[in-house]
């Protein structure tokens, strides 16, 4: 189980435990999608592409480790280099991003807290860096969601 709890002013951040324990701290961009996150000792950035709807995990200065095809659309998918993961919202629950293998879910990323500004995922399967890539991808489409509400 990892949980992203949000924190900081001026600057955001998000605080990423996996189990209870400390796993990284994902930093987002100033203005934008996107940011930075140490993983044992690898810098990760996530950039997201042109188009707006689909973004690139690479270590920095090396090779992409994943990529995320179709955001905000549902649904959308995040691939490695030998793996395939297909996530979903259903229509009325747009805090909740389902994990989907063989049309079952078997995980998900949900707000959690009574702010929604955190959020708990069970990501079977998943990788750490891919998952917080996704729980990343998942908060920035929150905080996009928040601002065009206002």
């Amino acid at each position: 189980m990892l949980f992203a709890r949000r924190w900081g002013a001026p600057r955001l951040h998000y605080k990423i435990a996996k189990n209870g324990k400390s796993l990284t701290t994902w930093t987002p961009l100033h203005k934008g999608s996107g940011g930075e996150f140490v993983l044992d000792g690898i810098s990760y950035r996530i950039d997201r592409l042109e188009t707006g709807a689909d973004a690139v995990l690479s270590v920095v200065d090396g090779p992409s480790v994943a990529v995320a095809e179709g955001l905000g659309r549902t649904p959308w998918a995040v691939r490695t280099h030998d793996r395939f993961y297909t996530f979903d919202r259903t229509i009325d629950r747009w805090t909740e991003q389902q994990l989907v293998v063989r049309g079952r879910s078997v995980g998900a990323v949900r707000q959690a807290g009574r702010s929604g500004r955190h959020a708990a995922a069970e990501l079977p399967d998943v990788p750490d860096p891919v998952a917080v890539f996704v729980m990343a991808l998942v908060l920035d489409m929150w905080r996009e969601h928040e601002r065009r509400a206002r």
